[in-house]
């Protein structure tokens, strides 16, 4: 169900954008979206089937099923033949990379139909008026679904709104995706006879257990407790929620207790959770080498076997 409806919401949102008439001329044997008729509703199909061209990022770690590749897997097949829209990527680059490369494709001025940019480039587009405002299309096309998230969010369509006109579809997520996560490895508890932890120092003493008991039972002290990357938060294995178990909030902004707002980075507070991950550090449950190891690498090895608790997001196990 759950894939289902990102399938939904992401096509949902094609066929909102693919009604705003932005697009360039398609091959001359297909439709284009100025000479095909508009679909009925959100997910109303083309007929003929027209193209999109767009460009992607692309992560090195990316996988396909069998036969399946970047232009050809289950969103673009979902695309044509539920929506009538055969996708083209113009280009593809390793997402590193996607930011410089689409900067030379905006200064060629050959722009894409439909792609992912960041905000300053949304206020070059805006200024070079090679945006069409979308307010109407959104209030006609959007799915219940997708007006749903944004209404979660609404400092996204503010993000994205000009003089009162909606110039763009912001990028936007239901609070509970952002929420942090805690995955300890239940089969090593299982080894060692300890419960699942209730509260933060239950998980503490586990993290503990964990590099100093020798959970995967190779008679080596090669084990550590908690995941940490040079960045400590943002991306894989961010220990932003470790920080908050100590009501301390790195990066964002609230208000302390006379409803002040203040910078959750700076706040007392973090010098606890900070104390905290130096005795971890220093009684030797963390990697020394954390300071020089970004998240991919710590990935590796989480996925080796050696680390027992890793802080995160919902798709930390991907």
């Amino acid at each position: 169900m759950r894939n289902r409806i990102g399938t939904l919401a992401v096509a949902a949102l094609v066929a909102l954008v693919a009604a705003a008439g932005l697009w360039a001329a398609g091959p001359q044997e297909q439709a284009t979206p100025s000479q095909a008729p508009i679909p009925p509703g959100p997910l109303g199909v083309y007929k003929p089937t027209i193209t999109l061209n767009s460009v992607i990022g692309v992560d090195q770690l990316m996988k396909f099923n069998k036969g399946d590749d970047i232009t050809n897997n289950i969103w673009t097949r979902v695309y044509q033949e539920e929506l009538g829209i055969k996708l083209n990527y113009l280009w593809t680059v390793e997402v590193s990379q996607y930011k410089e490369k689409l900067n030379l494709t905006l200064a060629s001025k050959q722009i894409p139909d439909v792609f992912i940019c960041s905000p300053d480039q949304f206020l070059l587009l805006q200024e070079s008026n090679a945006l069409a405002d979308m307010t109407k299309v959104y209030e006609t096309y959007a799915s219940d679904l997708t007006k749903s998230m944004y209404a979660s969010d609404p400092i996204a369509v503010k993000s994205a709104t000009v003089n009162g006109k909606l110039m763009s579809i912001p990028g936007t997520r239901f609070p509970q995706d952002g929420a942090g996560v805690v995955w300890v490895r239940t089969d090593w508890l299982q080894k060692l006879g300890i419960p699942e932890p209730k509260t933060q120092g239950d998980l503490v003493k586990i993290m503990e257990a964990f590099a100093t008991k020798d959970p995967d039972g190779n008679g080596k002290a090669d084990t550590y407790g908690l995941a940490l990357t040079k960045g400590l938060w943002g991306g894989f294995a961010s220990v932003g929620a470790f920080f908050n178990a100590y009501h301390a909030y790195p990066g964002i902004w609230v208000k302390d207790a006379k409803g002040k707002l203040v910078f959750g980075t700076v706040q007392p507070e973090m010098k606890t959770a900070l104390r905290e991950l130096q005795r971890l550090y220093a009684a030797g449950m963390i990697d020394r080498e954390f300071t020089v190891t970004a998240g991919k690498k710590v990935s590796e090895v989480v996925t080796s076997g050696k680390i027992g608790v890793q802080y995160g997001a919902w798709w930390n196990t991907f």
